[in-house]
């Protein structure tokens, strides 16, 4: 097994028009749609969280170059409209911000409602393991619209969209769970220390799950390699959100208690301006 020079995108693929077009009115949409409900919350509430929850989420593709060379994804350049930026030599797309502000955004704030009620264990993997069929909902057809595209060895590749990466883009979680636990921390000022918050959970939770496949891919050694660290990568994730659920969640006989063996208490009133 041999450590090998960085892979080689397939720089000749073309953007499709139409998908590139649909994608982006369909994210923009979305995204308008959300910060309207952002600022209605601010003014209901007097907290602009889910606002910089939004912005900290869109500001998580400044890190998409990082995974997308360790992860070996490709956001097609050729015949794309508008190129946003490029790091390491990877150009990130406009509806890329839209998307991440949806996905990352979106997913930090409501786990911050959500852990602050602390809800019953079996609800809270009820919620992952629908977050995670909506992600595949959303990237297989992602994928077949010649928008993107993950090569090399992808372990678990079996439609365009390697299975493994629904585990590994759940670091909006990661974020809400701080910003409940520490909801007292988050108030006035430092609330503007949301959207650095949202961009590093991102990007931490993929490396913190992720590292086994991105070393995997960026050797000669193949799919013998590959899978068995695919399987790593979604155990990591796995292992993460149980240590959250054992934190932020309760067992159903004692949902709505003061206290629980092994569960840290967070006692808020969910209206509170703190979390949104």
């Amino acid at each position: 097994m041999l450590l090998t020079a960085i892979a080689e995108p397939p720089l000749h693929l073309q953007v499709s028009s139409a998908g590139h077009a649909f994608v982006l009115v369909a994210t923009g949409l979305t995204c308008a749609g959300l910060i309207g409900l952002a600022l209605r919350s601010w003014m209901r509430t007097g907290s602009p969280l889910f606002l910089l929850c939004l912005i900290g989420g869109a500001l998580g593709l400044l890190t998409e170059p990082f995974c997308d060379v360790l992860g070996q994804i490709y956001f097609r350049e050729q015949g794309h409209p508008v190129i946003l930026f490029t790091i390491l030599g990877r150009g990130q797309h406009l509806w890329g911000a839209f998307a991440y502000a949806i996905l990352i955004g979106l997913e930090g704030y409501a786990f911050s409602r959500l852990f602050v009620s602390r809800p019953a264990r079996t609800r809270f993997w009820k919620l992952i393991a629908a977050l995670i069929t909506v992600n595949l909902a959303i990237e297989i057809p992602a994928t077949r619209l010649g928008l993107y595209d993950y090569y090399g060895s992808q372990p678990f590749n079996l439609t365009g969209f390697p299975l493994y990466w629904a585990f590994t883009n759940l670091g909006g979680i990661l974020a809400g769970a701080i910003l409940a636990g520490c909801r007292d921390w988050f108030r006035g000022l430092r609330l503007l220390a949301v959207p650095f918050l949202m961009v590093s959970c991102f990007i931490g939770w993929e490396l913190f799950t992720g590292w086994p496949v991105f070393a995997a891919l960026n050797t000669d050694a193949g799919f013998p390699l590959t899978y068995p660290a695919g399987v790593v990568s979604i155990g990591l994730a796995l292992a993460g959100l149980s240590l959250l659920a054992r934190v932020f969640t309760v067992e159903e006989s004692d949902e709505g208690v003061d206290e629980a063996p092994g569960v840290l208490v967070v006692d808020v009133d969910v209206d509170d301006p703190a979390v949104g």
